[in-house]
């Protein structure tokens, strides 16, 4: 990710800054977004035959949104999933790790959103379980050692925290594993002790709906979840909501979408538009002559007098090397006085390097950033 700015001298922080940084999310966008793929959800055909549509049950929310199958959108603050239920529902997000919950924990009790949910995807350690309680998270359970530290926890504490059950159905990533039938089954286990709030998995080739891979999971993930008929469920991730129905459960749990990105990569003329933008100075603009080279390795070969960019942004601060690769055809662009140009030759660890002489001299006087 780009380098923070905060905690520096203002010297060292105009350095940071031309290394490139994330313009702010565009929160509003992100709601737009949200309906749009409640939208497509209901309209859009699937390529699995029949009509793509949103179960009346099915609930969306995430980062700022809570959705029916109507697509209207109420603001609201970080969410990723909430429940859908007769009583009213708390304010519920889903984190990576426990620092990003204790912190989001901070700000929404800040903005009045006490009795929120959240829940931290990445599973707990034993030593860390007094966090979850001083901060009032909840854990996910990704394998049975974590439900019996989390039993023996509440038995040794007399007090109860609620956790959220991830079963692998075939991402092969997090959550119960191949032994997840015969576990679950397991009267003494420590399962049988824990409030479950939800039992979920994840798909793993969702953006890809024509993948038989999909209804396999749906199958697995509808065997294993026979014991916990009265607990919410969730297997839909972004592309998951574009599935039939029966994929839907009660809770779905987009991601990428809501950024501006169609999971599946065929869908044309998306309606999604960008949340984030990752601006960096121009630092210097040079013209070439015919068979004069730039960049290491000299990769970049100029084929009638060109002009470059130099851009402050490198692949220390997360722009990939591998988005210039010719002989592949993969050569990434940037967008210079709303155009687009192609980057010229490899991404160096600081800066990188772009064509602009496509580009009309009074678009380079006055363009100080891509």
């Amino acid at each position: 990710p780009p380098r923070s700015t905060q905690g520096v001298s203002s010297a060292a922080s105009d350095v940071y800054k031309r290394q490139g940084v994330l313009a702010p999310c565009d929160i509003s966008t992100r709601l737009a977004n949200m309906a749009r793929i409640v939208q497509l959800a209901l309209r859009r055909p699937s390529r699995l035959g029949p009509r793509c549509r949103m179960s009346p049950k099915m609930w969306i929310a995430q980062d700022g949104a809570k959705l029916g199958t109507e697509g209207k959108a109420r603001a609201r603050r970080d969410v990723y999933v909430r429940a859908r239920s007769r009583a009213p529902t708390k304010l519920a997000s889903l984190t990576a790790q426990l620092a990003e919950a204790v912190t989001l924990r901070s700000a929404l009790t800040r903005q009045g959103y006490d009795g929120s949910n959240i829940a931290v995807l990445e599973g707990f350690d034993q030593p860390h379980l007094p966090d979850y309680s001083a901060h009032q998270l909840t854990p996910v359970i990704n394998h049975s050692q974590q439900a019996e530290m989390l039993a023996a926890y509440q038995r040794q504490t007399q007090a109860a925290l609620p956790a959220i059950l991830h079963i692998d159905t075939g991402m092969n990533r997090l959550g119960y594993g191949k032994d997840a039938r015969s576990l679950l089954a397991d009267k003494d286990s420590g399962l049988r002790e824990i409030e479950l709030q939800l039992v979920m998995s994840h798909l793993a080739c969702s953006d890809d709906p024509s993948d038989d891979y999909n209804r396999y999971q749906l199958e697995q993930f509808t065997q294993l979840i026979q014991p916990f008929v009265h607990i919410p469920k969730s297997l839909c991730n972004s592309g998951g909501i574009f599935l039939p129905s029966d994929y839907h459960f009660q809770l779905t749990r987009p991601g990428i979408a809501l950024y501006g990105s169609m999971p599946d990569p065929a869908t044309p003329d998306s309606p999604l538009r960008p949340v984030l933008s990752w601006q960096a100075d121009i630092v210097q603009i040079r013209t070439l002559q015919t068979g004069e080279r730039a960049g290491y390795g000299g990769e970049f070969i100029a084929r009638t007098p060109t002009r470059l960019a130099t851009i402050a942004a490198g692949y220390a601060d997360g722009y990939a090397r591998a988005l210039y690769q010719p002989d592949r055809g993969q050569i990434a662009t940037v967008e210079i006085a709303g155009k687009i140009v192609p980057l010229a030759g490899r991404v160096s660890r600081d800066v990188l390097i772009a064509d602009v002489t496509s580009l009309p001299d009074a678009a380079l006087e006055t363009a100080d950033h891509a």
